[in-house]
């Protein structure tokens, strides 16, 4: 009777497994559906955007290749390094990215390697792109926009750069001084294998030897042209650059954002982008310092952790390696961000490989189901770089049981089975909103640069300040 008891638990427990873990990929096609039945504009959206402030070219190749071109052999150390000084700090972050599936954004702090292995990139098979968080918020914002939209880019845009641009954005005026800054991406595929490190998703680090910027040196310019332009919109881009200069120089350039996000009318809803940054103090400084400046805020998973322990949040998992916590964990931590930021913040959208939650301060923003659902489905598409979902193409790879927290004890207690007739889940912690979605996740993807800028972007256009009315 014992045995026949157990045997019954073991298959209870085998079943509650099977159901936590596995999804049928004929989801995919059905939640794509039922995403256009919620995606929509709302009534009023941004006609006048204003964005900065880094943009430059990026220098896409393999890692794997370009370190092989370079002559190096792996050094079998996997190791995160907050500055890059020489090719085995490359091999270590890569290798450290790979098996982390983590995307860095590292500073090189030697010049004239960096020109060595800029060369050595374009031996291989390369692509130059437009790159910098701020002009691919503004690529995609005026792909997505409509004609009567205005979108001004501020940043130290070069001849070259200015080439590439859709033509259809304003630009400050490009100076023949101006140097396009080239940041080397180098991407690697998912299984890819450097020394003993193996990825364990498809991804890439990021590294220059930029100085305009890193330096935001086309801050003032941008106040200066804000007088006149008079944004619906402003978009902010590029201040994690500053963690690599000592502890005097970014906590002047942090002070004189803020002194410019003082003059920005509360009308006028500001959206801050945030990216990788391996300086704790710099993080905890930027987040108590602007975050209570701005309206909206996008970041991944890895940084929102970053901020939550630079900040002394309570951890209650290693953040060593940022691996991928649990999603209850995760809305636990967007709710710590948007109560303990006293001020204007009151949207946080967080963006990962596998689903993306959106918490709002109540009656703050509307059509923010709409918001989260269009910026998950950009996800997809533009990893795979294509314009429609399929079953083969696609995967779905969140739990389907899904707990909403972890510190509130009935939202913990009351779990919910996810479906695919409804794939944005919403639910209420005091007065903070949250909105989430899955991300139909590309099995082979294209490229992955920019996907977070063009996520955040999408999602920006398909929500609104309630504020920000005529």
């Amino acid at each position: 009777m014992a045995s026949d008891i157990w045997s019954i638990s073991g298959l209870i427990i085998v079943a509650g497994l099977l159901l936590f873990f596995y999804h049928d990929n004929g989801d995919v096609v059905e939640i794509a559906n039922n995403w256009e039945k919620i995606i929509s504009l709302p009534k009023r959206i941004s006609k006048r955007i204003a964005i900065g402030l880094n943009v430059n070219l990026d220098l896409i190749v393999s890692g794997t290749k370009l370190l092989e071109e370079l002559g190096e052999k792996p050094c079998n150390v996997i190791s995160d390094q907050p500055v890059l000084d020489n090719l085995d700090h490359v091999q270590q972050c890569l290798a450290y990215s790979m098996q982390n599936c983590a995307g860095l954004e590292r500073f090189f702090s030697n010049r004239s390697l960096f020109g060595v292995i800029t060369d050595a990139a374009e031996k291989i098979d390369h692509e130059y792109f437009i790159g910098g968080n701020a002009a691919l918020m503004a690529e995609k914002l005026v792909e997505l926009s409509s004609k009567e939209t205005t979108i001004l880019l501020a940043g130290p845009i070069g001849t070259k750069l200015k080439q590439l641009l859709n033509p259809a954005i304003q630009t400050l005026e490009v100076k023949s001084s101006v140097q396009d800054e080239i940041h080397l991406i180098l991407e690697y595929a998912k299984h890819e294998k450097w020394g003993t490190a193996t990825a364990t998703c498809a991804n890439r680090i990021i590294f220059s030897h930029d100085i305009s910027n890193s330096e935001l040196s086309t801050l003032e310019e941008l106040e200066t042209h804000l007088k006149h332009f008079h944004p619906d919109l402003l978009v902010l881009a590029g201040a994690h650059l500053l963690d690599r200069y000592n502890e005097q120089f970014y906590k002047q350039r942090i002070s004189r954002i803020a002194t410019g996000l003082h003059n920005i009318p509360e009308h006028v809803p500001v959206h801050i982008e945030l990216a990788s940054t391996a300086n704790m103090k710099f993080c905890e400084l930027l987040s108590r310092t602007l975050l209570p400046l701005v309206d909206s805020v996008g970041l991944n998973e890895q940084e929102l952790q970053f901020i939550a322990h630079s900040n002394a949040y309570p951890m209650k998992k290693s953040v060593e390696g940022f691996k991928a916590p649990e999603i209850g964990y995760l809305a636990d931590l967007l709710y710590w961000m948007l109560t303990s930021h006293a001020g204007r913040l009151s949207r946080v959208h967080m963006h990962s490989l596998t689903f993306h939650i959106i918490a709002v301060v109540s009656d703050k923003w509307d059509n923010t189901e709409s918001s989260v659902a269009a910026g998950a489905r950009i996800a997809g598409l533009q990893a795979c770089n294509l314009t429609q979902f399929s079953d083969d193409d696609f995967s779905l790879l969140v739990p389907q049981i899904i707990s909403f927290s972890v510190d509130d004890e009935k939202l913990r207690r009351s779990p919910v089975i996810f479906s695919r007739d409804k794939p944005v889940l919403s639910w209420r912690r005091k007065d903070i909103l949250f909105y989430f979605t899955p991300v139909l996740v590309c099995n082979q993807p294209v490229k992955t640069v920019g996907l977070g800028d063009a996520i955040s972007s999408t999602a920006l256009l398909h929500t609104q300040l309630q504020t920000n009315v005529v």
